[in-house]
């Protein structure tokens, strides 16, 4: 604290809450002798996120070299004690990690080997490079998981949708007893999927570059937890139809899904915040070949960047009604 300039009174105040902590462990009603506590923040304190923040500001400040980005340094992503480490050559990486290593050590942090995993984004069939931590070689992967959402050496989605769909098949099949239940009215069982299943299915929708399999995939998803309301087995012979007939209601998983691409896109350029990410020069070059559409080229650039910019009032329509518009023109 005392590096990234906080008030001496500040810092003597916490330090004094920290100074002679002692702690026991209740069990079963019997409680053990009182030990001192010499590391770590206190568990469920208000300062301990920020305490634990500062510390991993200050560790990454100390390593943050060689990434650029429109002229400024970008080694890392952080949420908490979830950190991406980025580099674009091996030797970098490297350095980067060895330091991120070193300073931890000097705030009493380690790297753990086991959870730390290696991404090489390399053309097919080269070899991959062995990066160590404390002489443990780290596993090279081809995807892994960041904050609920599956990241993939190709930057497809189609993992993570596949994944996400899984989270709310399951869900679904743990609330089996909400479904059977005939005392139950359909339109509430409906309103239960809206609200606990589709959060599960559609959380980190807003950055899914989505290909027309992976659309199929979110379509048959839908419908399989409509028959799954109306306990309808895979053996019967229903159509589609007859199914939302009976239920009296229509597909609307992808218009959510466009609805929440177009709130998040939209808050993006209407934040000066962040340019940055809009307007910022990569530091590295582009891979030859064509890639995935992202967000932007799955919609009409002249519609959505109209509404998404200016959150227009149209003909007396609010913002949700234009959203609306949009939403029905590409369901």
């Amino acid at each position: 604290m005392d590096l990234m300039g906080f008030p001496k009174h500040l810092i003597k105040l916490i330090a004094g809450l920290y100074s002679d902590q002692r702690a026991n462990i209740r069990w079963d009603d019997k409680k053990c002798e009182f030990c001192n506590i010499t590391k770590g923040v206190r568990q469920g304190c208000i300062l301990s996120p920020h305490l634990f923040n500062i510390y991993t500001e200050q560790i990454m400040r100390e390593a943050d070299i060689d990434q650029l980005v429109n002229g400024r340094n970008l080694t890392n992503l952080r949420y908490a004690d979830d950190t991406a480490i980025m580099s674009d050559n091996i030797t970098s990486m490297r350095r980067i990690l060895h330091r991120v290593d070193e300073c931890g050590k000097k705030a009493g942090l380690k790297l753990n080997a086991k959870k730390t995993k290696v991404m090489q984004l390399k053309p097919e069939n080269s070899s991959l490079y062995d990066v160590k931590i404390d002489q443990t070689v780290l596993e090279n992967v081809e995807d892994f998981k960041y904050l609920g959402s599956v990241k993939t050496i190709d930057g497809s989605c189609s993992k993570d949708i596949k994944m996400r769909i899984g989270m709310a098949k399951k869900k679904m099949i743990e609330l089996n007893n909400v479904w059977k239940d005939h005392n139950i009215p359909i339109e509430l069982k409906l309103k239960l999927l809206k609200c606990l299943i589709w959060p599960v299915m559609m959380y980190g929708c807003e950055a899914w570059s989505q290909k027309k399999d992976d659309d199929k995939r979110s379509e048959t998803a839908e419908m399989w937890f409509y028959r799954r309301i109306l306990r309808v087995k895979w053996t019967d012979k229903r159509t589609n139809e007859s199914v939302l007939k009976e239920l009296k209601t229509e597909r609307t998983l992808l218009n959510l899904i466009n609805a929440r691409k177009l709130k998040y896109v939209g808050h993006a350029l209407r934040n000066h915040r962040t340019s940055l990410m809009k307007t910022g020069k990569a530091g590295w070059q582009k891979k030859k070949g064509k890639t995935t559409n992202v967000t932007c080229n799955q919609l009409d650039n002249g519609l959505w960047f109209k509404f998404a910019s200016n959150r227009p009032e149209k003909s007396g329509q609010s913002w949700m009604a234009a959203e609306g518009e949009i939403v029905d023109y590409y369901g």
